[in-house]
């Protein structure tokens, strides 16, 4: 591995520390069973791979999607490393890729709110997500009060993944219409959010 690409992916593993505890919840509500088939839309330099892969064990297999080359080069740079047989990763836009309809048991998409707030993306997420499946989304939002200059990680996060997700929100609607078990936590002093629900059993997609 080269220098700069080793420097770059130890960098990014620093920046996202700040949001382990987090990540760690998001992975916990997606209640992954061995074997299971999950999709890391916006998966980034692969923080939340060890985990997952932890959980869906060496018979399971996930799925990496993210558009920034560099990141993505830091993602197969840590797959490399751990020698992960069961990752593949797609270079790609979610509004632009191609996949199996209905061909994974869970969704995770982490501080990525450029995907949660596009309804295209997440109508084409929630195609490949089989009924039952679990999706789960997080990130940061904007928060009010006295914890907002403290906890708000404006320099360490592109400001248009702030926008806060709401009900009002498109892609916000779809979601309360498309799972059950709909739920929004606040965390951080309300400076995170996080979505999760079941993709219900009826729905045509």
């Amino acid at each position: 591995m080269s220098q700069p690409l080793e420097i770059g992916m130890q960098l990014q593993d620093i920046l996202q520390l700040p949001f382990e505890r987090l990540r760690a919840h998001a992975i916990d509500q997606l209640q992954l069973r061995f074997g299971a088939t999950v999709l890391d839309v916006g998966c980034g330099s692969g923080s939340s791979f060890p985990a997952l892969i932890q959980t869906i064990g060496p018979h399971g297999h996930l799925l990496g999607i993210e558009r920034n080359i560099t990141r993505l080069a830091h993602a197969q740079a840590k797959i490399t490393r751990a020698q992960w047989q069961n990752i593949d990763l797609v270079a790609a836009d979610a509004t632009t890729t191609v996949l199996t309809p209905k061909s994974v048991d869970a969704v995770l998409i982490l501080h990525a709110n450029s995907i949660v707030l596009s309804p295209l993306a997440i109508e084409q997420i929630m195609g490949w997500l089989r009924p039952n499946g679990r999706f789960v989304a997080a990130g940061t939002q904007i928060s009010y009060g006295v914890y907002r200059k403290l906890l708000q990680p404006i320099p360490i996060t592109p400001l248009h993944s702030i926008s806060t997700p709401h009900e009002d929100t498109l892609s916000w609607r779809y979601l309360r219409s498309t799972l059950s078990s709909f739920s929004v936590e606040e965390h951080f002093r309300g400076s995170m959010y996080l979505v999760s629900g079941v993709k219900n059993h009826s729905t045509s997609l």
